[in-house]
């Protein structure tokens, strides 16, 4: 009984994991997918200042949502 118990929350809680990491998946897929869009080449130089031109739009953005009123 102990060991169905135990398999099942090991069975929930790496589903919960799966689905986080899936979103996370997607968002870099979208990302990699725009890069590649402008002829950047995954392990290239314009790849990886494409991903951080990415990362750094992003950054902004989060930090212009909090510093609004009303914000996080």
């Amino acid at each position: 009984m102990f060991r169905v118990l135990f398999l099942a929350a090991t069975a929930a809680a790496l589903a919960g994991c799966a689905g986080s990491e899936s979103a996370t998946q997607a968002k870099f897929r979208a990302d990699d997918a725009k890069c590649k869009s402008y002829g950047a080449e995954h392990g290239t130089d314009d790849y990886v200042q494409c991903r951080l031109a990415i990362d750094m739009q992003k950054a902004n953005a989060e930090r212009a949502a909090v510093s609004l009123p009303g914000g996080r």
